[in-house]
This record gives C-alpha cells, structure tokens and sequence, in this order.
C-alpha cells in the first residue's frame, strides 16, 4: 500500500509531518471519452492509466493518457487539458 507524507501547516511553519495511507481500493471509474476518439486501458484503480486516441480523421487536442489518483479523480499529466478529438476540417 503506497504511502504518503501529509504535511500539517500554520502560519509561520510545518508544524507536524505524518503518514497517509492510500490504498489499492482507491477507484475513480471509467474516465468519460472523448468524443470520436476510444480509451485504451481497462483498470480503473489508483496509479492506473488509460491511454486516449482519436478516431480516423480527428487529432488529439490535450494529453493522451490519464492517470487515477488517489482522490478518485483522473488527472491529466503536463499539458492540464482533458482530452479532445477536433476533427482536421
């Protein structure tokens, strides 16, 4: 089980470091596809990733891959825009 340091602040400091266990069971669900395009993966849980293309005739706008994490969300790496198939005309 994956562990991570939270850490508690006032105002003028850190005040206190202690651990958060996120577990396994974490699942954030089938991430929402974007129109004409398909999600590549099958496994929804924690640190998962899914990877995103764009049918015949579109082009990726975003980032093509999703990563679930441990608050139950997809998170979009680097570019922070969810994925979009634009079609080229």
């Amino acid at each position: 089980m994956p562990l991570l340091k939270r850490k508690e602040w006032n105002e003028y400091a850190i005040t206190q470091t202690f651990p958060i266990c996120l577990s396994s069971a974490v699942d954030c669900g089938q991430p929402r596809r974007p129109e004409n395009g398909k999600l590549n993966g099958a496994a929804y849980k924690y640190q998962d990733t899914v990877g995103v293309e764009c049918g015949p005739g579109f082009y990726l706008v975003g980032a093509d891959t999703l990563t679930c994490n441990g608050n139950a969300d997809w998170e979009v790496p680097n570019s922070g825009e969810y994925p979009e198939c634009a079609g080229l005309y």
